[in-house]
């Protein structure tokens, strides 16, 4: 009885300690109350003064996704690995915060340049387009992002931090970063290219639909497919929608977190390629024919 009533003090101390803290335990970034608090003392000062500042609002969009399929402990490292890479493209200057379960916030100083922010909102979408590896299989990550400048926040009479906040998330978009596409594209920058890899606004509802923007024209089709890993001993079921001379973009039933590289093979035609994934959204993906 002695131990179990330590237990329960230790416990209820360390809570407190991370009430008084301001951090958040899953993820080490700034707490929402200590966000509300710099928000609140930005939407104190006079208008001139707030377009120093910036918010962005970056919504995590398949973190239920991927604890309803791989459980807790992949969704907490998820949690953690992208709190790193936000933390990694942050400035010394910026507030960066976990301010509900799948949004965070970063506060940004932007010296009433609109391009500072524009350039900062580039960054974070190429850093946060990456892959969570585990042992089991590889996890890719979408995110979407919306930015307001401070001092662009009306409202009849004052404005609060809820009012900043209500207005990064209300624009938040349809785009998803994809690194990788970066990398596969020439003569552009890193960050241009992962902006250009983006989901047609138009059908944000559906999660659907991307912009179409390769190089090579594509043939739609819509043939029956199997993405087949030998390697992890995976075979899915796939419909092969449209293909060029590069790739080909497929939909899978249901979301799966697709092997970086496998097998695509349309037995309607006798056809096995070696492909690479590209980028996914969901349930659709586009993958890069690979020369063995």
């Amino acid at each position: 009885m002695a131990r179990d009533r330590d237990a329960k003090r230790e416990r209820a101390e360390y809570q407190r300690l991370i009430r008084t803290s301001g951090i958040d335990p899953a993820t080490g970034l700034q707490s929402r109350a200590n966000l509300e608090e710099r928000l609140a003392r930005i939407v104190s000062l006079p208008a001139r003064s707030r377009s120093s500042y910036g918010v962005i609002a970056i919504e995590l969009t398949n973190l239920d996704e991927v604890v309803a399929r791989f459980g807790l402990s992949v969704g907490d490292n998820l949690l953690r690995t992208f709190s790193e890479h936000l933390r990694d493209v942050a400035r010394n200057t910026d507030t960066v915060g976990r301010y509900s379960e799948n949004i965070f916030l970063v506060i940004a100083e932007i010296g009433g340049d609109p391009v500072v922010l524009k350039n900062l909102l580039a960054r974070l979408l190429h850093t946060l387009s990456f892959r969570l590896e585990t042992k089991a299989t590889s996890i890719a990550i979408s995110v979407r992002v919306g930015s307001v400048l401070c001092h662009e926040v009306h409202r009849d009479g004052v404005v609060t931090s809820a009012d900043l906040v209500a207005a990064a998330i209300a624009e938040l978009s349809s785009e998803v970063s994809r690194a990788r596409e970066a990398e596969a594209t020439d003569g552009s920058s890193a960050a241009a290219a992962s902006m250009a890899a983006v989901t047609d606004a138009q059908n944000a509802g559906t999660g659907l639909r991307t912009v179409d923007r390769r190089k090579e024209p594509r043939k739609r089709v819509l043939k029956r497919g199997q993405i087949v890993s030998a390697s992890l001993g995976v075979v899915v079921d796939c419909t092969v929608r449209n293909v060029s001379a590069r790739g080909a973009a497929l939909r899978i039933d249901a979301p799966f977190a697709v092997p970086t590289e496998f097998d695509l093979v349309i037995p309607g035609d006798g056809t096995r390629r070696c492909v690479r994934l590209r980028w996914q959204v969901g349930t659709d993906l586009g993958v890069d024919y690979v020369d063995r």
